[in-house]
């Protein structure tokens, strides 16, 4: 990740004074798109802050785009982050997610304590898939 959009990303964060948010870090990651650091509210919800920094017409629609789908009611599921907060002010793009684990940590977990029931593992693996 860049030194310099992690600072950026920090320096929004930092500028929006959202009173019932605070970073906690790690830095989550850094893309050609958007940089995400880690952040929780007052009651203790982890989120992730995602901040695009790709100024281009085709990088804010896209990242408009994600925000609507994320907030729609009908994408409600438990696989899809939810967004907590986001700008509703079109100069600067940036939203808080849910924060969740990547799933390769997650099924590295899932194949561990499943390990002695390969069917199960199966069972869990076509759910995965099929939903």
């Amino acid at each position: 990740m860049g030194k310099k959009d992690l600072q950026q990303a920090r320096k929004v964060f930092q500028s929006l004074h959202l009173a019932d948010w605070r970073e906690t870090g790690p830095e989550l990651g850094s893309g050609g798109q958007s940089t995400v650091i880690a952040v929780e509210n007052e009651e203790g919800i982890k989120g992730a802050f995602r901040y695009l920094k790709d100024r281009r017409a085709k990088s804010i629609e896209r990242f408009n785009r994600e925000i609507s789908l994320l907030t729609n009611p009908e994408n409600n599921h438990p696989n899809i982050m939810r967004i907590l907060s986001y700008s509703e002010d079109r100069n600067i793009h940036w939203y808080i997610s849910e924060l969740g684990s990547s799933f390769s940590d997650y099924w590295e977990e899932k194949r561990e304590k499943l390990l002695s029931t390969p069917d199960l593992l199966l069972e869990l693996g076509l759910k995965i898939v099929l939903d």
